[in-house]
């Protein structure tokens, strides 16, 4: 009986340590999401890909990514992005010369950047799993916006 009490101990008390290692906002920002009727009641769905940390111009953020029905990834960040970033952003193109999006969003009353890339990682033959925020996260690095994985989200 001692060791089931013991184990049921650890287990809570590593579900509490793994529940707390997401910042807040990155919470929100997941709630916010699974909440919005947009994606919800929709014939067209929205999954929930990846979330981390980022850099630009010495200000620090959070972001979001997922991706929709057609494969687009989209990154929601924490910030409103400098508009030198933001038009370097909008410079970068897709393999079909198809250009990226940048467009105002609004968390918690305030502005921030949300990021449309692109779907050509769709066409990207290979025999391994991957997943495409990497190919966007490095992609965007070139423009100065440094973003670094945190979690894969399910």
């Amino acid at each position: 009986m001692k060791k089931i009490i013991v184990f049921f101990l650890l287990f809570l008390i590593a579900g509490t340590l793994l529940a707390g290692s997401r910042p807040k906002e990155v919470s929100l920002m997941i709630k916010g999401f699974e909440l919005n009727p947009f994606y919800s009641q929709r014939a067209a769905w929205a999954r929930l890909n990846a979330w981390g940390t980022g850099k630009v111009q010495g200000r620090e953020f959070v972001w979001l990514a997922w991706t929709n029905t057609d494969g687009l990834v989209t990154f929601d960040l924490s910030l409103l992005l400098p508009k030198e970033v933001e038009k370097k952003i909008q410079n970068l193109k897709d393999q079909y010369g198809r250009s990226y999006e940048v467009y105002p969003l609004i968390l918690e009353e305030r502005k921030c950047s949300c990021i449309a890339t692109s779907n050509d990682w769709l066409d990207v033959k290979t025999d391994k799993k991957f997943n495409p925020v990497k190919i966007y996260i490095k992609k965007l690095k070139k423009t100065g916006l440094n973003l670094e994985l945190k979690e894969f989200l399910k």
